[in-house]
């Protein structure tokens, strides 16, 4: 399988169209599923010659790579989530509010200097993004796409509290996740100008909830998977992003996963920019949820110390 420093040549639609009309009827959904998810890591006739079923092997490389890609112990409860997602993210740091009114957009455009991404869909909340890690999480557990799980489970790891309103919100956001159509843009570094690569889909495939009953079965989408075989991957301690109260504190939790946190200063919009803050209250507000997000991060043991200078630039260090 290929690495993410030596990916595979790029189908071209045109000779994926051609070629598909040569393939047996019963390949042609597969040839499309790989063409789609898996060509940058694994050939055609690899894919076809494992039975379709690169899917649970990407999964196995993600259990054998844990320690190597995030340099975490395997004992803490990691959930990994696609690196991309991480510094270029969908999920909005909302207030209840906000959550009870949110709007439906059609094609909203974020962008940051790691890339931009259109979103149509219901907007989404950290809320959802919990329910996103726990079943990344069971993803990894299970080394499936494919996952039958309960509410009670998925509360448990979450650490929220049993019961029909966590029950009720996990559904809501499961909703979502089928629903929100994600189109993102990656930049070449240092260059947000140069577009290096692309990514359009929903994030979860399929939920299948029945009425009155608390088990749910998911279907995640084949390319958070892919993106593990890769090693673009980016391990969440569970456990700690449980133990942050403030929605923004774990929207730059995530963020700053993805980096070292050597003292490169970040200034303060790109800070906001990366973890959607809301940028149009006043500033002195913004600085605040900064620096309250920040000494909580501190406070956990997660970063050692930061620093804002006058020029509103953001001084992080691990």
């Amino acid at each position: 399988m290929a690495s993410g420093n030596n990916k595979l040549p790029e189908v071209s639609k045109e000779e994926f169209e051609r070629n598909l009309k040569e393939l047996p009827a019963q390949e042609q959904k597969y040839y499309h599923q790989w063409w789609a998810a898996f060509q940058e890591v694994v050939t055609w006739d690899q894919f076809r010659a494992k039975g379709y079923k690169v899917i649970a092997d990407t999964a196995q490389e993600v259990n054998d790579h844990i320690v190597k890609v995030t340099g975490k112990p395997q004992q803490l409860k990691l959930a990994f989530m696609p690196t991309e997602i991480a510094r270029t993210s969908p999920f909005f740091p909302m207030s209840r509010m906000e959550m009870k009114e949110r709007p439906l957009y059609k094609e909203f455009v974020i962008k940051n200097k790691w890339g931009s991404i259109a979103v149509s869909g219901p907007k989404l909340s950290i809320q959802d993004e919990s329910v996103l890690l726990a079943v990344l999480f069971l993803a990894k557990k299970h080394k499936s796409e494919r996952i039958k799980t309960d509410y009670a489970e998925l509360c448990g790891i979450m650490m929220v509290s049993r019961g029909l309103n966590s029950y009720k919100s996990i559904e809501e956001s499961l909703k979502r996740l089928t629903k929100t159509i994600v189109d993102t843009d990656l930049y070449e570094s240092g260059n947000n100008e140069k577009v290096v690569r692309s990514i359009t889909g929903s994030i979860l495939s399929n939920v299948d909830q029945k009425q009155g009953s608390t088990t749910v079965e998911i279907l995640l989408n084949p390319y958070f998977l892919t993106l593990y075989g890769a090693n673009l991957t980016t391990g969440i301690n569970l456990d700690l992003r449980a133990k942050l109260k403030g929605d923004v504190t774990k929207a730059l939790y995530r963020f700053l996963e993805t980096h070292t946190g050597g003292g490169v200063p970040y200034g303060m919009l790109t800070l906001c920019y990366a973890i959607n803050l809301n940028t149009e209250q006043p500033f002195f507000e913004i600085r605040k949820l900064i620096r309250r997000s920040l000494a909580e991060l501190q406070k956990q043991g997660y970063i050692k110390r930061w620093k804002i200078d006058k020029n509103d630039l953001v001084y992080i260090y691990k």
